[in-house]
């Protein structure tokens, strides 16, 4: 009978401590993988927007709000938290009366509007013994993360806690914890899993962001290699492109002063012949000058010449004069027979006279010939 007695007991306590067991807070969870980089590393500060309530105990949503918020700063997830009764003069500027299904527009105002990065929403599903006064006590929450840029759920739970029940006056079963007690339990459990999950996401996204920026390292390290071999290889060119612009410099320069010593060479040339041409030029002047000289001197030979010739014509006259006298003169004297010595002396004095008047005629046609052949030899010359 001791024996039997020991059994119910041990009986009686398994099923007591089964039934404190299943009063444990029960969470699940979904985690969105992100649709942006860093998403849950932004989500800096949020806003609970009123929760609905889906149960028959009144303000049970407002009581799920009040347990919220300080859990929420308890767990330091976020940096700051805007609670409901804030959220409610927002949700009434922007005219949005229900919080059970927002678009991504709504979204987007509400969170300029608060100037958070995401929001809470959520519904309680049930709160409290229900009709049943002698049950337990039960709160199950649903809730949800959503970013206000992308109108997307980043994380969504639900949790399930139960008050259980409690061994009473020798060993009696009696109710356990009471309702908000419970939903205290619940609200507590569902925002650590969702602080954990949040952290274990940011983790990632900054495991990820490390990953890229030591990938974005090594392509920039690779980049700066290929870029240093490439720069290298631009001054190797640069250095031998110098090079090569300092030979055909030099070459150029030599060319110039070449050119320049065949311009020096070619200019004097041109100075020198200038100077022979106007050394021509002046001589030719000179000489047509000289020619001028000449022709005037030799127009006035010519005047002489014909001067001369005028003499000589006259001389002439004067020769054919003498002539007829000395011819009458002889045939007076034949005439007469008789030697007259006073005509003998007359004849013998023209004769004289004729002979210089020949002299003289011969001398100036000596010197007529020699006018003319200098004129011919000057006119040869001037020619």
């Amino acid at each position: 009978m001791e024996r039997f007695s020991k059994a119910i007991l041990a009986l009686f306590v398994t099923g007591i401590l089964f039934l404190a067991a299943c009063s444990r807070p029960v969470v699940r969870e979904y985690v969105k993988p992100p649709k942006e980089k860093g998403q849950f590393l932004n989500l800096k500060k949020v806003a609970v927007l009123p929760f609905d309530n889906f149960t028959d105990t009144k303000d049970a949503e407002k009581a799920i709000e009040s347990l919220l918020i300080p859990a929420l700063f308890d767990e330091e997830v976020f940096e700051d938290v805007v609670e409901p009764r804030f959220v409610r003069d927002a949700l009434k500027k922007l005219k949005i009366t229900s919080t059970d299904i927002l678009d991504r527009e709504s979204v987007r105002k509400l969170g300029d509007e608060l100037g958070v990065q995401g929001v809470i929403v959520g519904k309680v599903v049930t709160f409290g013994k229900g009709k049943d006064k002698e049950a337990a006590s039960e709160v199950s929450v649903d809730m949800s993360l959503i970013d206000v840029k992308t109108a997307s759920i980043l994380w969504t739970g639900n949790v399930t806690a139960s008050g259980g029940l409690t061994v009473g006056k020798v060993f009696g079963v009696t109710p356990g914890q009471s309702d908000i007690e419970v939903a205290r339990k619940a609200v507590r459990q569902l925002v650590r899993k969702m602080a954990s999950s949040i952290a274990d996401a940011r983790e990632k996204e900054l495991k990820g962001m490390i990953q890229e920026i030591k990938q974005a390292e090594l392509k920039e390290k690779q980049r700066l290699e290929a870029l240093k071999k490439q720069t290298k290889a631009l001054e190797e060119k640069i250095k031998k492109a110098n090079e090569e612009a300092l030979k055909i410099k030099q070459e150029a320069q030599k060319e110039a002063e070449k050119m320049k010593a065949e311009v020096e060479t070619e200019k004097a040339a041109l100075e020198a012949e200038r100077a022979r041409v106007e050394a021509e030029k002046e001589a030719v002047e000179k000489e047509k000058l000289e020619i001028e000289s000449e022709k005037a001197k030799i127009e006035e030979e010519k005047a002489r010449l014909e001067e001369l010739k005028a003499e000589i014509s006259a001389l002439e006259e004067q020769k054919k004069s003498l002539e007829e006298q000395i011819l009458k003169l002889k045939e007076q004297i034949q005439e007469e027979s008789v030697e007259s010595g006073a005509k003998s002396e007359e004849l013998k004095k023209l004769e004289e006279e004729k002979e210089n008047l020949n002299q003289e005629i011969e001398k100036q046609q000596g010197e007529i010939k020699k006018l003319e052949e200098q004129i011919q030899q000057k006119e040869q010359q001037a020619q």
